[in-house]
């Protein structure tokens, strides 16, 4: 009688065990497929524009810094005019060519870490969406910290980890950062690793 009760509550664990299992694998699932369904749709609602002047034709142009500036703000604006309506705590679009890396960036500086586990539309989501450091001011700041989740679907921004491969640097050198005023590209000088884990860390320069 005993044995015949343990086996039953050791089947009722293993039994537990795999509806646990399984709803956890269907929940990551469907949070995977619902992150990137939705970030293609936001992608969708970029509007195309014709690029701001270069600096050489600047140079040619009569018009002066200043009007440049707002000339290139008024383009940031209509391009991404559809996103900050959807959302007010967007403010920009971080995009990098040869990997995953192509998403809106929002701040939210009374709620620091808002969308660690967000998504756009404010549900939750393991996904999260890339934020920028609460102490960051775009246009001001010299320094942006932007922060986003290494997901082991090579979503998010754990293709970053692709520059601790110097030909992998040396073919994609820029990272496009727009934001509301600005529609910048950024060279990059080096890339560094740390595991949070332990005491050590890579670097890798171009």
């Amino acid at each position: 009688m005993k044995k015949k009760a343990l086996g039953i509550i050791i089947v009722s664990v293993l039994g537990a065990a795999a509806i646990f299992c399984s709803t956890m694998f269907t929940h990551q699932y469907l949070d995977a497929k619902n992150s990137k369904a939705t970030f293609d749709d936001l992608t969708n609602l970029i509007t195309e524009i014709d690029e701001p002047q270069k600096a050489t034709e600047a140079e040619e142009s009569s018009l002066s810094a200043e009007e440049l500036a707002a000339a290139e703000a008024a383009l940031a604006r209509e391009k991404y005019a559809a996103l900050f309506e959807q959302n007010h705590d967007f403010i920009g679009w971080i995009r990098i060519d040869g990997t995953n890396v192509n998403y809106p960036v929002m701040q939210t500086p009374n709620k620091p870490d808002f969308y660690l586990k967000r998504s756009f539309d404010k549900t939750y989501s393991d996904y999260g969406v890339p934020y920028i450091d609460e102490a960051c001011m775009t246009g001001i700041s010299n320094n942006l910290v932007i922060y986003g989740h290494h997901m082991n679907d090579g979503s998010m921004f754990a293709d970053l980890c692709k520059y601790t491969d110097s030909d992998f640097c040396k073919e994609h050198p820029e990272i496009a950062f727009d934001t509301l005023s600005i529609l910048g590209k950024y060279e990059v000088v080096a890339a560094f690793k740390f595991n949070t884990n332990l005491e050590s860390s890579t670097t890798n320069t171009r």
